[in-house]
């Protein structure tokens, strides 16, 4: 059957016939049918290409290349040239007609890359266009005779347009040329390489990649290449121009699919007609203009070009006549999508790689407006989704018949790692959304971790931006580095002038924070201004490559942290207008607003209660000592003396704050520092006569409530309170658990925050479509819990007992910072109190070991009853919190216990425990060290299960409590044996041979390198950001009088009453080798190691 025109006849795509193949169908059954066409300047009409004139030229291109590339040996032969789509293709076809197996390089590479990548797939022959690459080859035939002078190279050039396209010359060769009969015709097999691309080298050295017939036929099964050959009319013309012919997507596009899709290519005239000249560059409006040119209907583009695109309502116009405008190779922001698609711009992504194909699309068919960016992953694939501990997954790909691999990189199956993260959809298991990459993700010394991409692709839609890279490794918080756009030449010593240009790109920051969670947010303190003599690195596709990047502005970067967290002021900050309570006051919530917060702040409540967390501190407490700086006199000198790292902490309101700085700013510098403050333990009995309850509550009669448990609990969302929401709402006994949780500053309902726990977890998510849950939003801290009169009525109705887990975790704040938790434990108290079970209702709060941070270890044991002396509990205001809590409990007449709960490790059966954990920390920096720390002594670390078990056995409990448990492990081992099974687990899983050493000369190996760590010091050993933590950890005097003595000389805890109530206690299995296995392979999973 005879192809007609704008219906050519398709190749099959099962195999049958392979890429070479495809020449010879085509010269059958498509010989006039377009294949490349392009408009020249001022043509009235298009020029086509056929088929037929692109196979002849593609058999003529062999018999073109230099006599001393052996042909019949099937060599691999390395293209660097910068020549025009049409000839590079074309030498690209014929080569790997004949048998050749080309090697595209993108000219952009240095002379050591290319020398590398010819070496490693043993190239010895190079096509180029000299002339205009003459510099690139003279280093590339240096860097072999200084590093390898026995290595053969030849450096040819390629064929020219005229050479391979006679019927676009009228010179007398092209007679000639005509005469090659159709040589060098070999039969190719599935698994024969076609030809080699190569990565970007964004992360080091470019690798090379190759590509067998097989995995080409793969490459043209995808989503992807079944909508380009899809039927049309008229046909996809889709512009290949933007892309180089060296880049994959450039093969791909401009070559491979419309050999089996019978998409026309359209491309830039070529111009290359002489030596000296260099094909055209894609400007966007160049692209633009070629796409109107050559009428294209469908294009598949780069995200920089519709970010530019975007405000322009011509480029708009045009691409809304699209049939499709996929988009891929990154991420685009999300204003530039809101523009193109309420435009009726067909937008979708395409994701895939280099070392395998375009696997997914987006989701074209949801009817939810939200879900055009979330990809479909296509079930005939194999992906594996390894969960980060975050939200996010890395995307693994594994070999299948659907599609092979000639690339692997995993340990265990044959398949591919892709270091991308996605984020799943919240209903649909297929749809995943591409958030970031594994090697781009921040961890900052707090655990929490920082997803630059979409953040970065909001900048450059400045602009004022060219690039945008995000830093912060082990450090508390996020910077980012900028460079900026040409018409700005900043002078980055120049304070003035880099202030200006933060300045001037402030607003886009601040739209980059609107997406951003609050530890990833960025300040003008840490906007890094790139140095114009210093540009950023780029790979060949014009990406800043991020890990260099960072490499060559390490310095400036860690100067910066070093400035923003230095207790002394170096610079001056315009001060309040006079240093009084009402100025004051004003400049401090001016400086709360530039810091993003809220405009309503509550001068006289808890600053960390209203969005203030431990960055905004820093920055805050860093323009104080800047405002403070600037009065340049004898009282502000001495005031600067007395600023504290901890200032915002102990003066957590704006009113207590503004006080002190005025005091301090005001005062004799002779008396500045002397005490007259009340004591810790004065302070803390303070708070609990403030929350105790004074009305005895009368007891009610019976122990045993009538039906079944009704629970309200605090903290579902947590990390332990998911884990026991799970088992609460398994358990028959339980009849209603309400959920009661803050509402979240990022607006995330309650309902999905539980699901994205529970499937981060890997936790039953069915089990959150319970008709037993009823999820409730409150204010712990406000008269009935913030909750409606009616709500609030029927929890008094009905709950039977209350689990209290909620509580900000942070050694950081003072008491005060948790007075809204205090009170909040005695709302919730109260309304137990006035419940219809009054005194029966149970009441479990999870305490904490802290409580006993200054006990004195020489008197045994830390006893499980409320202790009243108040002075074991001195320390940091997280235990001091806890403490008071415990104390206010004991006067409120309920069923309460207070469950001091020890250090928690993971889970029994998944290992899982939080890689931010101090514990995780030390074997990651042991790993960089070569050696783990030894220490006398025992440990109770108790797994996750088991906390969370013995909180819903004490639920179904129908006795009176004790008024404390204490929640450690009931049989110890050494803190050496949990050592010993970590360094034997390393030794397994990773291959690390690790040296067991005594802790204080584990310690000065970290004390060694803090002082002058990098970035990749860090990095690599994180207990770096931890020093004065193991300082403290180290200086533990261990009790020698006990058999039982705890390692670093934390306190004993006695468990008896706690393993008579929980008899699951008692039978506890010691930790052992396999418990410790499970979290040496979480933490790999979760790429603590990485």
């Amino acid at each position: 059957m005879p192809a007609i025109e704008n219906h050519p006849i398709l190749p099959p795509i099962d195999g049958s016939l392979l890429w070479p193949d495809t020449l010879a169908f085509h010269e059958k059954h498509n010989a006039d049918q377009a294949f490349y066409v392009w408009k020249e300047d001022d043509a009235k009409e298009i020029t086509e290409l056929t088929y037929g004139e692109f196979v002849k030229a593609a058999r003529r291109a062999p018999h073109l290349l230099d006599p001393r590339i052996d042909i019949s040996s099937r060599p691999v032969v390395a293209i660097v040239a910068l020549a025009d789509t049409l000839v590079y293709q074309t030498v690209v076809t014929g080569m790997i007609s004949a048998g050749v197996v080309p090697f595209p390089i993108s000219p952009r590479n240095t002379a050591a890359a290319i020398a590398h990548l010819m070496k490693k797939t043993s190239s010895h022959s190079i096509v180029t266009t000299y002339t205009t690459l003459r510099d690139l080859m003279d280093s590339v035939k240096e860097e072999f005779k200084n590093n390898d002078p026995n290595y053969e190279i030849n450096i040819t050039e390629i064929p020219t347009l005229y050479q391979l396209f006679p019927q676009f010359s009228d010179s007398p060769i092209a007679d000639e040329i005509d005469t090659f009969v159709n040589s060098y015709q070999v039969v190719a097999k599935p698994e024969d390489i076609a030809l080699y691309l190569h990565s970007s080298g964004s992360t080091g050295m470019p690798k090379p990649i190759p590509k067998s017939h097989r995995i080409l036929i793969d490459h043209v099964s995808t989503p992807l290449c079944e909508d380009f050959r899809r039927e049309r009319h008229p046909r996809l013309r889709t512009p290949t121009m933007h892309l180089p012919p060296f880049h994959a997507m450039g093969f791909i596009l401009q070559n491979l699919l419309p050999l089996f899709s019978c998409a026309v290519v359209a491309t830039f005239p070529p111009i290359v007609k002489r030596p000296t000249i260099v094909p055209q560059t894609p400007s966007p409006d160049a692209i633009l203009d070629h796409i109107r040119r050559t009428d294209s209907n469908a294009i598949l583009i780069l995200p920089t070009y519709l970010q530019t695109w975007a405000n322009d309502k011509e480029a708009i116009d045009t691409l809304r006549n699209m049939e499709f405008v996929y988009y891929s190779g990154g991420a685009i922001s999300p204003s530039v999508s809101q523009e193109m698609r309420s435009n009726g711009v067909k937008l979708a992504s395409c994701y895939g790689s280099t070392e395998f194909a375009s696997i997914a699309l987006s989701d074209t068919t949801s009817k939810n407006e939200e879900d055009w960016d979330y990809l479909d992953f296509s079930p005939r694939y194999n992906i594996r989704w390894v969960p980060q501990g975050d939200g996010t997954y890395e995307c693994q790909v594994i070999s299948n018949d659907a599609l092979h691999m000639d690339v692997t990189n995993l340990p265990d199956v044959e398949g591919y790692a892709t270091k991308d993260l996605f984020k799943p959809h919240p209903t649909n298991s297929r749809l995943w959304k591409l958030v970031g990459r594994v090697d781009d993700v921040i961890i900052h010394s707090s655990g929490e971790k920082t997803v630059p991409p979409p953040m970065e692709h909001i900048m450059l839609n400045s602009p004022d931006i060219v690039g945008a890279v995000m830093f912060g490794h082990a450090h508390v918080q996020a910077g980012v580095l900028i460079e900026p756009a040409p018409q700005y030449q900043i002078d980055v010593s120049d304070m003035h002038q880099v202030a200006e240009y933060r300045n001037i790109i402030w607003p886009i920051i601040e739209e980059a924070n609107n997406v951003a969670p609050a530890f990833s947010k960025i300040f003008k303190e840490l906007i890094l201004i790139a140095d114009p003599n210093k540009p950023l690195p780029r790979a060949a596709k014009g990406t800043v490559m991020r890990k260099q990047a960072l490499q060559v502005y390490a310095d400036e970067i860690e100067d910066l942290f070093a400035t923003v967290e230095s207790v002394q002021a170096t610079e001056t900050i315009e001060p309040p207008r006079a240093w009084t309570q009402q100025y004051v006051t004003q400049w401090i919530l001016d400086q709360a607003h530039d810091l993003g917060l809220s405009k309503t702040f509550d001068n006289s409540k808890n600053l960390f209660e209203q969005g203030f967390d431990s960055l905004n501190a820093t920055i805050l407490r860093r323009r104080i000592t800047g405002a403070i700086n600037s009065v340049n006199t004898e009282a502000g000198r001495a005031a600067l003396q007395h600023i504290q790292q901890n200032l915002i902490y102990s003066y957590p309101t704006v009113d207590s704050l503004a006080t002190h700085l005025v005091e301090l700013v005001n005062a004799d510098p002779a008396n500045i520092g002397l005490s007259s403050g009340k004591s810790p333990v004065a302070i803390i009995e303070e708070m609990i006569e403030k929350y105790s309850f004074k009305t005895p509550l009368e007891s009610q009669v019976g122990g045993k409530f009538g039906g079944k448990e009704v629970v309200l609990m605090t903290g579902s969302t947590g990390y332990t309170g998911s884990e026991v929401l799970e088992r609460l709402l398994l358990n028959p006994r339980i009849s209603m658990v309400y959920a009661l949780n803050r509402p979240s500053a990022d607006k995330v309902s309650i309902a999905k925050r539980h699901w994205q726990r529970f499937h981060d977890k890997n936790l039953n998510e069915e089990l959150l479509k319970s008709p037993k849950l009823k999820h409730l939003e409150c204010d712990y801290s406000q008269d009935k819990l913030g909750l409606p009169d009616s709500v609030y009525a029927e929890l008094q109705k009905s709950i039977t007992s209350v689990i209290h887990i909620a509580w900000r975790l942070d050694f950081n704040l003072s008491l005060a910072s948790f007075e809204s938790h205090v009170r909040g434990t005695h709302n919730l108290a109260t309304l137990g109190r006035t419940s219809v079970h009054g005194s029966k209702v149970k009441f479990i709060f999870t305490s904490s070991i802290g409580t006993a941070q200054s006990w004195d270890i020489s008197l045994g044991p830390y006893p499980e009853e409320v202790m009243m002396d108040a002075r074991w509990t001195v320390g940091n205001g997280y235990g001091e919190g806890k403490y008071v809590t415990e104390r206010v409990l004991a006067t409120s007449g309920l069923n309460a216990t207070s469950l001091r709960v020890g250090q928690i490790t993971g889970s029994r059966t998944s290992g899982a425990w939080a890689t931010s954990d101090w514990v995780p920390i030390i074997t990651k920096s042991s790993v960089a060290l070569g050696a783990l720390p030894t220490a006398d002594g025992m440990i109770s670390f108790i797994p996750m299960d088991a906390v969370t078990d013995c909180i819903v056995e004490l639920v179904l409990h129908d006795k009176q409590y004790p008024p404390a448990l204490n929640v450690v492990h009931p049989n110890l081992i050494e803190w050496n044996t949990m050592v010993k099974h970590m360094q034997a687990a390393l030794k397994s899983t990773r291959g690390v041979s690790l040296d067991l050493v005594p802790y204080q000369d584990w310690f000065a190996k970290i004390s060694a390198r803090t002082s002058s760590a990098t970035v990749k010091d860090m990095a690599e050993i994180p207990a770096i950001k931890l020093h004065d933590f193991f300082e403290a950890l180290g200086k533990g005097k261990l009790d020698t009088s006990s058999p039982n003595a705890q390692a670093f000389g934390v306190a004993e805890f006695a468990t008896a009453k706690m393993q008579s109530i929980n008899k699951s206690m008692t039978t506890l299995a010691p930790l052992n080798q396999d418990d410790v296995d499970k979290w040496i392979a979480y933490w790999v999973a979760a790429g603590l190691f990485d």
